[in-house]
């Protein structure tokens, strides 16, 4: 790395010292000055050329790589990890935020947002994007167990936020999809929960292959009234999940 981290070689003298030195890693890493693989000074560089305790520069560290913004390799150093494993929003606080709506809000939310993802999917696609698509179709329909039926319905999703190029999507979709899983679960009881999923998601795939932006967005939107509607038909039947039943159900993907 050239010269000082910061460019500058400033010791820091306000308050939080730790946040200043997250901020000055933080900024060179989302700007590209520090490029994946670039190794971090260690915690006793950092501490010297700041002017600070070795245990602010270890709370800066800590968040980096809370935030997948570094990895830590124990005995080799800190290294920026690739932008693919940046957790580029919140997406634990999104989800403890998200089990404590209603089902009508959570469906909102996904209309709100998936309907334009489905759109810009179909702009931005790639070969590899339909492949990844139709795997997911094809596993849908190799077994009718409730956890392929529930791991399949969010990956599909998932296969349709990576299409969009926008690396915002997929946090932001995994972070709501999380307490819904209960619920996808649960609709499974219904014989033909899983014939209508598949061919809402055909839909959507079938719009996204032809690169018609409108038609998978009314492609999308009708899916998820659809799957609002199964939903809602079987919380008439059984009690609605507390939120620690939410939370306590293990990931199916």
């Amino acid at each position: 790395m050239r010269g000082d981290v910061d460019g500058q070689g400033n010791q820091l003298t306000r308050h939080r010292l730790s946040d200043q030195i997250f901020r000055r890693l933080f900024t060179m890493i989302a700007t590209g000055q520090l490029e994946p693989g670039s190794a971090l000074p260690s915690v006793a560089a950092l501490s010297k050329r700041y002017g600070v305790s070795t245990h602010s520069a270890r709370e800066a560290i800590a968040g980096l790589a809370a935030r997948g913004l570094v990895q830590v390799a124990h005995g080799r150093g800190c290294f920026v990890a690739p932008r693919g494993q940046w957790r580029l929003v919140d997406s634990d606080l999104i989800a403890v935020l998200g089990s404590e709506q209603t089902l009508p809000q959570l469906f909102e939310v996904r209309q709100t947002f998936e309907v334009g993802m489905a759109s810009f999917a179909a702009q931005r696609r790639t070969d590899d994007d339909l492949t990844e698509l139709w795997q997911v179709l094809t596993r849908s329909r190799e077994s009718l167990s409730a956890e392929n039926q529930v791991e399949c319905d969010c990956g599909f999703h998932q296969a349709v936020a990576r299409a969009t190029h926008n690396p915002l999507f997929l946090p932001l979709l995994d972070a709501i999809m999380e307490p819904l899983r209960h619920y996808f679960k649960l609709s499974q009881r219904f014989s033909d929960t899983a014939e209508r999923t598949y061919q809402g998601h055909r839909a959507i795939y079938e719009a996204i292959v032809a690169g018609n932006a409108g038609e998978a967005a009314e492609a999308m939107l009708a899916h998820l009234r659809a799957g609002r509607e199964i939903c809602e038909r079987f919380l008439g039947e059984v009690p609605a999940p507390s939120i620690s039943t939410v939370q306590e159900v293990p990931s199916e993907g």
